[in-house]
């Protein structure tokens, strides 16, 4: 395999500094509540519905905020050089 393992300690630490940077960017750029969204079904690997849940809302409302809280994040994050879509991955 060429490049870096994606198993190795600086390969982990890169993806975790990326993550960080990811949920700080997130932090300031999205209203509360889609944050608060995106973090319970991401952060924290909650269903949509157990998401409606803890924010004592419907799955549908849950949905939109992650649907807007994605589109806003991926619309300051495109024009990142080290930003790339779900997919976009080698090979494809």
């Amino acid at each position: 395999t060429e490049g870096v393992d994606e198993a190795t300690p600086p390969a982990i630490l890169a993806s975790q500094e990326a993550g960080a940077a990811l949920w700080q960017s997130a932090a300031r750029l999205l209203p509360d509540r889609q944050y608060r969204a995106l973090w319970l079904r991401y952060g924290e690997d909650l269903s949509v519905a157990e998401v409606a849940g803890r924010m004592e809302t419907t799955p549908v409302q849950v949905r939109v905020s992650l649907h807007r809280a994605r589109l806003r994040l991926m619309d300051v994050w495109k024009d990142r050089e080290d930003w790339k879509p779900l997919g976009s991955g080698r090979g494809a």
